[in-house]
């Protein structure tokens, strides 16, 4: 959500009155400097989420910001989210300050249908701020017994081993993006034996990335109702 005035906040957050939570912030863990794990709790009962829903923060006077649980359990009342820490922006301060104990209010889970339930493989294509998004597909597939991948961009490789998730990793800086991306896409093919046709596709987080990526995958011949898409950031903005 974009930055507005105080006051439309303000009014759209009594228009949405229905569709905020109030939940407590705990069990706090830090994977990395710039990766943090957060459990709320609240009484979700009668909210329905899908993987890939994003919730919603009022994270200060004049902003929201979206974040995608990697679980969320309506009965238990139970949502997990990971912020990335980048230290750039009011999400990223809103969620660094956080402590066990906090209460807060968040808008409900709503999205559009991410998973290709249709398909059996499924590859992630992202980087840190899309961590909360892969793991989602991820437990989405495991429970489906379908398979899955990652193709990440990270500053820190140990946190894909800590959240368990496998594939390969993209270095952020370097010359032909798109040669390493098609490689990467390439190889997980090889080693998974699944053809692209028949493979779901996830590209989330950086917009200049996600471009380079369809721009490969449409190469490739893969089929565009395969492909789900989703910004999260770019350069020299302060948020999509």
């Amino acid at each position: 959500m974009p930055t507005l005035p105080k006051w439309m906040n303000d009014a759209v957050e009594g228009l949405l009155k229905s569709q905020f939570r109030q939940v407590v912030a705990t069990q706090i863990e830090d994977f990395s400097s710039s990766v943090r794990k957060v459990r709320l709790l609240g009484d979700f009962r009668g909210v329905i989420s899908e993987p890939g829903y994003a919730v919603g923060f009022r994270v200060n006077e004049r902003a929201f910001r979206n974040y995608t649980p990697f679980l969320f359990d309506a009965e238990q009342g139970v949502c997990d989210i990971l912020f990335h820490l980048h230290g750039n922006g009011p999400g990223s301060e809103f969620a660094g300050q956080l402590k066990e104990g906090d209460e807060l209010r968040i808008i409900i889970p709503r999205g559009r249908t991410v998973y290709r339930k249709h398909l059996s493989h499924h590859v992630m294509i992202g980087d840190e701020t899309a961590l909360g998004l892969a793991l989602s597909l991820r437990n989405e597939a495991s429970a489906k017994q379908h398979s899955s991948i990652t193709i990440f961009e990270v500053d820190d490789s140990s946190v894909m081993a800590e959240l368990q998730l496998y594939g390969h990793v993209l270095q952020k800086s370097g010359l032909n993006k798109a040669g390493r991306i098609r490689q990467r896409i390439l190889q997980q093919q090889e080693d998974t034996g699944v053809s692209l046709a028949d493979t779901g596709f996830y590209l989330a987080g950086n917009a200049d990335t996600m471009r380079i990526a369809r721009s490969e995958l449409k190469q490739l011949n893969v089929p565009s109702r395969n492909i789900f898409s989703q910004a999260y950031w770019a350069e020299g903005k302060t948020g999509l």
